[in-house]
Formats: structure tokens, C-alpha cells, sequence
């Protein structure tokens, strides 16, 4: 579904399926999909030719920010693959290893007489405030919690890397490894 901003602000949350955004004189806040959803959206993009691959961003006089999910919102996709089994921690590990994990989201972009930033994290408040909300529902065990708190303000793979080990941690707890 495209998204239109004209002579005003707003906020959008991409869905791993690619779609058009467009701005003009007014400021577009893009939050990207969970790369687990990204991961296994790709998969179902790359089996059918001839389906939009990329989330094309058209800026004039305006500014779009895109911005990462939460650690939480990061954590909850990938253990909710993983435990569905639509994807694997080698998987996962393969795609953060690559050399452009910024890309993964297959953004494309064109602006003019405006700015465009790509790389957007979530602010420590708005980490603690989500990671807080999702242990007070028992989402994220403790422990998990903690490793994503020491990820807050770090960007690509070494954030990645975190909720990876995040969920690693409460997958083995859940099995029985403590």
C-alpha cells in the first residue's frame, strides 16, 4: 500500500512487503520491518518474478527519517520465526554477517531540496519504554532483557547480535537449559 505525505508529518511502519512513499513538504518517520520478517519476506519475493523487490522512497523539500525497529520489536520477530520454525539462527547469523545488514530493509530512494536519513536508531527512551512494556507482559524473561539493554544505542550487526544472543538465551531457558 503506498503512503503519502503532503504538507504535514507522520509515521509509518513498513511492512516487509515492498511499497511506495512519497513526501512532499513534510516529514515522513519510516520504521523498518524486524529483519526476521524482512528475511522470510525475501524469500517469498525472490519465488516470485516480476514482485516489487525494494520500498522506494520518493522525498521532495521535505525529510524522511528510517528508522530500526526496538529491541524488543526485534527480539519478539525473531524469536516468533525461530519457534514457528519459518526461520533459523544459522539463517539469521548468515544475513547479520553479510556486509550491508543496513540494506536488508530494500529501501531505494530519491530526494531533492530535502533530507533523507537511512539509519535511524530508536532513542534510549523509547528502548527502555518498550523493552519495560514487554517484560512487565512476560514477552522477555529477565536475562534477556538485560542483553538487549546492552545493545541500546548500537547500530547494524552489533545490535543485531544482541538480540540474537537474546534469544538464544530464552530459547535454551524455555528448553530447560537455564
Amino acid at each position: 500500500m503506498p503512503h503519502f505525505c503532503m504538507f504535514g508529518a507522520t509515521e509509518v511502519q513498513l511492512e516487509a512487503e515492498p511499497t511506495w512513499c512519497v513526501t512532499f513538504f513534510g516529514g515522513l518517520d519510516l520504521r523498518r520491518p524486524p529483519l526476521a520478517q524482512l528475511i522470510t519476506a525475501r524469500r517469498q519475493i525472490e519465488r516470485a518474478p516480476g514482485k516489487p523487490r525494494y520500498h522506494w522512497v520518493l522525498t521532495l523539500c521535505g525529510g524522511t527519517d528510517v528508522r530500526w525497529p526496538t529491541l524488543a520489536e526485534e527480539y519478539a520477530a525473531l524469536k516468533n520465526a525461530v519457534t514457528a520454525g519459518t526461520l533459523s539462527l544459522a539463517e539469521w547469523d548468515r544475513t547479520v554477517a553479510s556486509s550491508d545488514v543496513g540494506a536488508s530493509a530494500g529501501i531505494r530512494s530519491f530526494t531533492a531540496f530535502g533530507g533523507l536519513s537511512a539509519d535511524e536508531i530508536p532513542t534510549e527512551d523509547q528502548e527502555v519504554e518498550s523493552l519495560s512494556m514487554q517484560r512487565h507482559f512476560g514477552h522477555i524473561p529477565q536475562r534477556a532483557a538485560e542483553i538487549l539493554m546492552l545493545a541500546i544505542g548500537q547500530r547494524s550487526a552489533t545490535r543485531l547480535a544482541a538480540v540474537r544472543r537474546a534469544v538464544a538465551h530464552a530459547l535454551s531457558a524455555e528448553a530447560g537449559g537455564g
